[in-house]
């Protein structure tokens, strides 16, 4: 763009230089009828003389423009704000982000745990040998704990390397979903690398101090005795108490999140703390319900394929604490997806609701590209259509309320709105918003309850343009479909208050009789060649187009939460390679009196799938609790709960089919045992 152009347009009003380029002139022209704002422009460029500094230009422009709604910047000014600008969008990227980081530490934390215990547990004659040499507990409380280190350094090193490769696919995902990044590329940061490795280790060296100590229990005459006839800690009996306290605590920190008084940033990390606990607490006390869980997963096996279904699901319960550790993991990421099918099941229907309660029109029209106004032309091309019947307009700013702060507004069209649209009034009707003034506004009944405020007060609001408002209030509205502002006024009132000449979107109805897709396709033919930015839609489309969105942020979700599943299946595996080390002299057994390596894969996979299956049974019911506690709150905003029970049943047999996937490698190495060095192993 021509910036000398600009320049003479803001200093010489009125006038434009011969030197403008009649290109860049015809686009201009081209876009001010586009977009039907003749003379107007967002943003203006301005070119000093030579000589003349930045801070000086922009003292001489703010001096010459009208009012205080406009803002001036030199170029280092403006570039620093759009930074800004970019960080604070993107802010909450970097949290969800962090939190899906969050939760795949915490799943590798169970994992951790899970496999420290079970080497622990494998290794008892070996901690009891050095008992008897001499080792006293500390040494072998140091001896576990420098495992973890050093395994907590070199896989967070790896991992960091990972990180790498993951990166691109990230941007890659957001591109995939229409959420481009500005990134130019991959940026190192010193700080990355020294979080990333001081993160892991720490997770580690925690996650391995119980079985640590517990490695430390073990008496030098257990080097003498078989690892299964030793007795149980003093502190086992305290382990369902503890268990059933944290879960409690769990619990209270959701409610208070949920419905405390915390608010925003405050709630939220109750919530997410006390899903945590709640996490925690339910694996832990898993292994009281591993036993009937089994049963009732693996008698269909046992039914359907005789003795490796039976013995499969012998050996899952053999172990309860380590098959309940195994699940959890599992029963994490089953949960959270659980909850977001779950959560957008009811945020579907209760779209659906509130546009069939609320919307008596059938037609709606807006931008191509989200926050595009409208021309305000375009009221007039739609209501000169055949079949339309009425058309009604909605504009949206906001202002500054004196006490409260920043406000979103909403302007309406009163003599139209209740012919499209039913707005239900807590205090008040139609009529009184037919009646609303230039002076006048009507307030959300949430809104209006939080500040104190009813019909007949005054609310003092500062506008974007500099004026300052003293509206008063005419009636309360309770905006089920949550559509409106806090504050609604007129569009009479928008325009030379705020400054909004365009509309937000349409909504429009037919003339009785008349077929609304017919009439939706003929006003799209007639409105695409004026004006190629809008789309017109029905009822039923802007409902599509509502649930698109929906399902586009859910399969976001779905890739995001696949990496937790996909580390709880790691778990999977590493629990059946160890109890496959575990047994290796019974596996040689099975294979001396006949079991053929068909047999023993299918024992193992079975296995597998019943441990897969008690994390996703877990896993579900413990989403579809969070989902009702989270939506509770919610059912006074016109949020629905719905439990899609088909979804939930598909997520239950790809958990089945995750634990086929999880037993590949162990089978295939549990098949592959020589016979004979498997029954002399030791």
């Amino acid at each position: 763009m021509q910036l000398r152009r600009l320049r003479h347009a803001i200093l010489r009003p009125g006038r434009i230089e011969d030197d403008v380029d009649s290109g860049v002139g015809d686009a201009l022209d081209g876009l001010d009828l586009l977009l039907d704002l003749p003379g107007q422009f967002n943003t203006i460029q301005v070119a000093s003389d030579p000589g003349v500094t930045p801070r000086e230009l922009a003292a001489r422009v703010r001096a010459v423009l009208p009012g205080d709604e406009f803002t001036v910047r030199t170029g280092v000014a403006q570039a620093r704000s759009q930074a800004r600008d970019v960080q604070s969008q993107l802010g909450f990227l970097r949290i969800l982000l962090l939190v899906f980081a969050g939760i795949a530490l915490f799943v590798g934390a169970f994992l951790i745990v899970n496999t420290f215990s079970i080497t622990v547990a494998q290794r008892v004659r070996e901690f009891a040998l050095l008992r008897m040499i001499g080792a006293n507990r500390r040494q072998v409380l140091r001896a576990v704990i420098g495992e973890a280190l050093l395994l907590g350094l070199a896989a967070s090193a790896v991992g960091f390397l990972l990180g790498f490769g993951l990166a691109p696919g990230l941007k890659g995902l957001f591109s995939l979903f229409n959420a481009d990044l500005p990134a130019e590329g991959i940026v190192f940061e010193p700080r990355t690398l020294i979080v990333s490795l001081l993160l892991g280790t720490v997770i580690t060296v925690v996650s391995a101090i119980g079985p640590a100590v517990r490695a430390t229990r073990v008496p030098p005459i257990a080097a003498l005795q078989d690892a299964s006839s030793l007795p149980r800690g003093r502190a086992a009996r305290w382990r369902t108490p503890v268990a059933a306290a944290i879960a409690t605590i769990g619990v209270v920190l959701l409610c208070l999140g949920l419905f405390g008084s915390a608010s925003g940033g405050s709630a939220a990390a109750l919530v997410g703390a006390g899903a945590g606990v709640v996490f925690i607490g339910v694996g832990l006390l898993a292994f009281h319900i591993v036993g009937p869980l089994a049963f009732g997963v693996g008698l269909p096996l046992e039914r359907l394929r005789g003795v490796s279904g039976r013995l499969a699901r012998e050996n899952a319960t053999r172990n309860p604490r380590r098959t309940a550790s195994t699940s959890a993991a599992l029963m994490i990421g089953v949960a959270l997806v659980a909850f977001v099918t779950i959560f957008a099941a009811g945020l579907k229907a209760s779209i659906k609701q509130n546009v069939d309660v609320g919307l008596k029109g059938q037609l709606i029209v807006e931008g191509k590209i989200f926050g595009l106004e409208l021309p305000a032309s375009a009221t007039r091309a739609l209501q000169d259509q055949p079949q339309v019947d009425t058309v009604s307009a909605i504009r949206f700013s906001e202002g500054r309320v004196a006490g409260v702060g920043k406000t979103a507004v909403t302007g309406v069209d009163t003599g139209t709105l209740d012919r499209v649209f039913n707005l239900s009034w807590t205090e008040g009707s139609p009529q009184t918003l037919r009646a609303l003034g230039p002076r006048d506004v009507a307030v959300d009944k949430d809104w209006a309850k939080k500040h104190g405020v009813g019909v007949g007060d005054t609310v003092a609001i500062a506008t974007p343009t500099g004026a300052a408002l003293r509206l008063t209030v005419r009636g309360i509205y309770d905006d089920k479909a949550n559509l409106f502002a806090p504050l609604t006024v007129t569009n009479a009132l928008m325009g030379p208050a705020f400054n909004v000449a365009g509309n937000a979107f349409l909504m429009a109805s037919v003339t009785p009789g008349a077929d609304p897709g017919a009439v939706k396709d003929a006003a799209g033919r007639a409105i695409k060649h004026q004006y190629p930015s809008l789309k017109v839609l029905t009822k039923q489309g802007f409902l599509d187009e509502q649930y698109g969105q929906v399902n586009q942020l859910l399969a976001f979700f779905y890739v995001l939460l696949a990496l937790t599943v996909i580390i709880s299946l790691f778990g999977i595996v590493n629990t059946m390679m160890l109890a496959i080390h575990e047994r290796t002299r019974e596996l040689g057994m099975l294979r001396a009196i006949g079991t053929s390596r068909t047999q023993v894969k299918k024992i193992v996979r079975y296995e597998s799938v019943i441990t897969a299956m008690i994390g996703a049974v877990l896993g579900v019911v413990l989403g579809a609790i969070f989902a009702v506690l989270v939506t509770i709150p919610l059912k006074d905003q016109g949020f629905v709960i719905s439990i899609p029970v088909l979804s939930l049943v598909i997520l239950l047999i790809l958990g089945a089919i995750a634990g086929v996937l999880a037993a590949i490698w162990p089978a295939r190495r549990a098949a592959k045992l020589d016979v004979l060095q498997a029954l002399a192993y030791e």
